[in-house]
């Protein structure tokens, strides 16, 4: 310790001379200014102000530069009395030393002497605790029935009064000599190591331990005499007050017993003082000796004192096991980190749409803010800091973790969104676009999640702000109904793919192609080349017929033959339409049947399948199947039906009744 003082002195001495090496060369070239200005003014005109202000302006700093060479010289002949100073107290130090290791004496006599003293206060002190005890159960006694008797004669108000204070004068006098008898117990001990101390009867190392602990002792003794205080101060304003009253003529018997009662509690609360001021000149001895006894040391003991050496309530060996712990922890959890990583990648499925994927993607981005708050948190577990500092660490600990956890709930919602659901989409520009939205949509949600509970750890009411922003919700959804009610129809065509871009689809009069998906409005190209724009929660309102989704196309026609065809050939009708269908490729016949009478024919319905949801194949067959019927009932003599009328006259006069 030595050493460093003298290292600061010599430092502070160097400084010193520099600011006055500083000083000098400024006072040197004020003066040099000065000497300049005076020149200029002798050569110029005696009119102008402008160079007397100058020089005027220079004197004034050339007084400042010599004033403040002067206090650099001062400070500098402060710093050397400083170091002299410090010099002759290690000087007087060694030569205390030297005189108490020639001359002082502490043998084993006075030891005994002195813990023999103790023990006999301590053996007066017990027998005062057992009388006091003893008295206190028969006051006790005594108050209760002063109490039950206070209640039909108001008269005895004082004498209950006074048996209460006798009361708390017994349990103060307990106390106080149990307080006592415990400092006995501590002055044994202290005795027992300035005899240690004096006789050098213990290891080095213990030294600066029995120091800490004097110094310990001797804050609590602070703390406690500074509440006696106000105990006596408080007591002899009662006591003051009941002396007025005897003054005043208010004596009784109850008054002078309340006045001795509060006579006793003062000196049991003096007696307690006294044994703590004795106390404290002891551990201040102790500590004294401790530092005669520790002003030469070995490198051993240097270390130890080093790290027994206190910084901010922490001895360095505190703060030395703190840094291992935080340095262990914020490797470990980069440790388990590195493990999971690995372990995830070995089990990654090829697709990048695994759930494995998603779960590797959130772990490689955790924090190192995050693991240096949880080393930094469990350090501070081991240290004593102030409440400040504790709570201080504390929030920013939440804050990280707050973070964090935002970080990978954000980290796997994107995952899950562009890497599962995409896939699931089959990643289209549509599904891709609303995808985009729905994860944009569920960061705001967690990040302002994660704001208000960050907020509330700094300790600002939320509650506030997010009743605030529900009404403003509230007001924003009604104003944007329409819109959002299009925005989540448009997340349920994506996710639910009622049809993709590409589909030929037909809702309410309109058909046609879908060309695009869009957050509002679904736009579809017509058979007759327009272009209709739908929106999204109008066109999921209503009924949509989505012919891409066909596997095969059912169709059904009819046919109708003339009532003069005959019989054979009616039967003759299925069979040939039945070659005809199976004719054509991709089909499937399903049936065909003279099914009604009608006005002018004979009406067959035909049903059968084309197996592919082509628009142009199914009429391309169609067509070739309605001209092979037209040419196989020319062949047949079959007439197609087609609408006519037959007059039938009846009872008409001949042509010649009419001549």
């Amino acid at each position: 310790m030595e050493s460093r003082r003298d290292a600061a002195l010599a430092a502070g001495i160097e400084l010193a001379e520099e600011a006055l090496k500083t000083a000098d060369e400024a006072l040197q070239q004020r003066q040099e200014t000065v000497s300049e200005l005076a020149a200029e003014q002798a050569q110029a005109d005696t009119e102008s102000k402008q160079p007397e202000l100058a020089l005027e302006k220079a004197r004034w700093q050339l007084t400042l530069a010599e004033q403040n060479q002067r206090l650099r010289q001062l400070e500098l002949d402060n710093e050397q009395l400083a170091k002299s100073v410090h010099q002759l107290h290690l000087d007087l130090l060694r030569s205390q030393v030297k005189f108490l290791q020639t001359h002082a004496a502490f043998g084993a006599d006075e030891l005994k002497e002195q813990l023999r003293r103790i023990d006999k206060e301590q053996f007066a002190l017990n027998r005062q605790v057992a009388r006091a005890k003893s008295q206190l159960s028969t006051v006790k006694t005594l108050l209760e029935q002063s109490r039950k008797k206070l209640h039909t004669d108001p008269s005895l108000e004082a004498d209950s009064d006074a048996l209460q204070l006798q009361y708390e004068a017994l349990k103060t006098q307990i106390d106080n000599d149990s307080r006592r008898i415990e400092l006995l117990n501590d002055s044994k001990q202290v005795w027992q190591r300035r005899y240690d101390v004096f006789n050098q009867a213990v290891n080095q190392a213990m030294l600066p331990k029995w120091r800490s602990q004097a110094k310990q002792k001797l804050t609590e003794i602070d703390q406690e005499q500074a509440a006696l205080k106000l105990w006596l101060a408080d007591w002899q304003s009662r006591q003051i007050t009941l002396l007025n009253k005897i003054d005043d003529g208010q004596t009784s018997r109850g008054i002078e017993q309340q006045r001795d009662a509060v006579k006793q509690i003062l000196a049991s609360l003096q007696a307690l003082h006294n044994a703590l001021e004795n106390s404290r000149r002891l551990h201040n001895k102790l500590i004294d000796e401790i530092n005669i006894r520790t002003s030469q040391r070995s490198l051993r003991e240097w270390v130890e004192l080093a790290l027994n050496y206190q910084i901010y309530q922490n001895m360095v060996l505190d703060w030395c096991y703190a840094f291992a712990t935080a340095l262990t922890t914020f490797l470990l959890l980069y440790f388990l980190r590195w493990i999971l990583i690995l372990r995830l990648k070995r089990l990654e499925k090829p697709s990048k749409a695994s759930l494995i994927n998603a779960f590797l993607s959130v772990i490689q981005r955790a924090n190192s803010f995050f693991f240096l708050m949880l080393a930094v948190f469990a350090a501070s577990q081991l240290l004593t800091l102030t409440t400040a500092t504790q709570t201080t660490i504390s929030n920013l600990t939440k804050v990280a973790t707050v973070f964090q956890v935002a970080v990978w709930a954000s980290s796997f919602v994107s995952a899950w969104v562009f890497r599962i659901l995409a896939r699931r989409t089959k990643g289209d520009g549509a599904s891709m676009s609303a995808l985009s939205i729905f994860n944009f949509s569920s960061q705001v949600i967690v990040w302002s999640i994660a704001l208000l509970l960050i907020l509330q750890n700094f300790g600002i009411d939320v509650t506030a702000l997010v009743a605030g922003l529900g009404i403003g919700g509230v007001a924003i959804a009604l104003a944007l109904q329409r819109i959002l009610g299009d925005l989540f129809s448009s997340f349920s065509i994506v996710l639910d793919k009622p049809f993709v871009v590409g589909d030929f689809i037909i809702f309410d009069d309109f058909l046609g192609s879908v060309e695009h998906i869009g957050i509002k409005t679904t736009r579809i190209r017509s058979l007759s080349g327009e272009q209709i724009i739908c929106a999204n929660g109008d066109l999921l309102n209503t009924r949509i017929r989505n012919y891409k989704r066909m596997n095969e196309r059912r169709v059904t026609f009819k046919i109708g033959v003339v009532y003069q065809t005959p019989p054979e050939k009616l039967q003759q009708i299925p069979a040939m339409i039945r070659e005809i269908i199976e004719a054509q490729q991709p089909t499937r016949f399903d049936r065909a049947h003279f099914s009604a009478y009608d006005d002018f024919a004979l009406l067959f319905e035909i049903v059968y399948y084309v197996l592919d949801p082509d628009y142009n194949l199914y009429m391309d067959i169609q067509q070739a199947i309605n001209l092979e019927i037209f040419t196989r009932f020319q062949a047949a003599g079959i007439q197609f039906a087609y609408p006519t009328q037959s007059l039938y006259l009846q009872n008409l006069p001949s042509q010649e009744n009419l001549q």
